[in-house]
């Protein structure tokens, strides 16, 4: 719930820095993009996301920081139930 509710993906950014780096497609760039909500834009990127392997969500962190959102990027660092790459473990 805490990424649903923090980050600003609409407005900040990072679905184009995601995009430029490979980490989502074109179609999913459009699909979040598309939304009327930034709850549902970040529903939808924390969807996929979810299906990339642990290097992208790697990139997603360090995207993160690129576009503002170093503070996240930190709490999601010490959040219980990540792996040590920050990747959420099942």
């Amino acid at each position: 719930m805490f990424l649903l509710d923090t980050l600003e993906v609409k407005f900040s950014g990072i679905v184009g820095h995601l995009y430029s780096l490979e980490v989502i497609s074109a179609a999913e760039k459009d699909e979040i993009r598309a939304e009327t909500t930034s709850f549902r834009a970040n529903e939808k990127l924390l969807s996929f996301l979810s299906r990339k392997s642990s290097e992208r969500w790697q990139l997603f962190l360090d995207a993160l920081d690129q576009c503002g959102h170093g503070h996240v990027r930190n709490i999601l660092n010490n959040q219980p139930g990540l792996s040590s790459t920050g990747w959420p473990q099942k």
